[in-house]
């Protein structure tokens, strides 16, 4: 029997998602199943939910990451070495280190970090180095090499930001909410800028010329993508936003038949995030056994619902198809 691990929150702000996520996990694995498979799944313990449902409701994913490595270190006492999970980078950042010492690694369909070398992470949507470095080639060939980077002084911004900067270290960057990160900071920033990347708590990162951010107010506008209401087309008036993004998953025989099965199952559509969870489930059972899951990750091309996937020395997929759109 091979036990896989899963990862996925049911409680709080990315309850739902989590739910959503499971139904896709399941599938895969009463298919894998189907087809001789001996598979079983392990739910990791997570993030207990809180009485009041006003309160989970408004929850964060604290408690997610806080529960995360634990859930690593248990699952691995048992033998379960190979993680479906988790949702969302926060989270997996929190245990990478767990997982490096305990020899497991994480799959996650949704997940965009950690992208250190040798990290046991591994990402089936493009990673937030690779989203930067589209954005960093399409704002080269549109606004010129000069770029600012400005966050709202989250740790998930934070990590978008630094993984710009990764890429290009000669950009300048700004932290809100910390000393020295005044509107004259800012100003001079883009005085020396052609363009701006801009990356907040509750929206993906965006960008956009220095001449749209200055008309924007760079302030205004990462204030707003710090709320979950964010709306880009409220800042059409000074000018164009865009942003680097997955290209959609092609839809395929195989995965239109998980699609159509999947919405019977759970009643919704299956987006890309879905058949990437379902991909992860039939990358770790191919590893599940391997004495290093992390190795045979590394080396291996695998066959998924997604296309044939392999995985760099960073846990990220090789050569992910990125598409850069207007937001407006």
């Amino acid at each position: 029997m091979l036990p896989i691990g899963v990862e996925l929150p049911t409680f709080g702000i990315d309850g739902g998602e989590g739910v959503r996520m499971r139904d896709a996990v399941d599938l895969a694995a009463r298919d894998l199943q189907g087809r001789g498979t001996e598979l079983t799944l392990v739910a990791a313990h997570g993030a207990a939910g809180v009485q009041n449902p006003h309160q989970d409701e408004g929850t964060d994913n604290e408690a997610d990451v806080a529960a995360a490595p634990q859930d690593v270190k248990a699952l691995a006492a048992r033998g379960i070495r190979v993680v479906v999970g988790p949702v969302r980078s926060n989270v997996a950042v929190a245990e990478a280190a767990v997982l490096r010492t305990n020899g497991s690694v994480a799959i996650s369909g949704t997940a965009s970090s950690p992208s250190d070398p040798g990290t046991h992470v591994f990402k089936l949507a493009p990673s937030d180095r690779q989203l930067a470095a589209a954005a960093r080639a399409w704002m080269d060939r549109h606004f010129g090499a000069r770029v600012c980077i400005v966050d709202d002084g989250t740790a998930r911004a934070r990590i978008q930001s630094a993984a710009f900067a990764e890429i290009d270290p000669r950009a300048l960057r700004v932290h809100l909410g910390t000393a020295g990160a005044t509107t004259s900071a800012i100003a001079r920033c883009l005085k020396l800028a052609d363009g701006l990347y801009a990356t907040a708590l509750e929206a993906q990162p965006v960008f956009c010329s220095a001449a749209t951010a200055r008309r924007a107010g760079v302030v205004t506008l990462v204030q707003a993508m710090s709320l979950r209401r964010f709306d880009p087309a409220s800042f059409a008036a000074a000018g164009k936003l865009w942003r680097a993004q997955p290209a959609p998953i092609l839809r395929s025989l195989a995965a239109r038949s998980v699609a159509r099965r999947y919405e019977r199952r759970a009643f919704v559509a299956a987006d890309d995030d879905v058949l990437r969870f379902y991909a992860a489930v039939q990358i770790a059972a191919q590893v599940a056994r391997a004495p290093s899951p992390a190795a045979a990750l590394r080396s291996r091309i695998f066959a998924t619902v997604a296309g044939p996937l392999r995985f760099t020395s960073r846990g990220e997929v090789r050569s992910p198809r990125i598409t850069v759109i207007s937001l407006d």
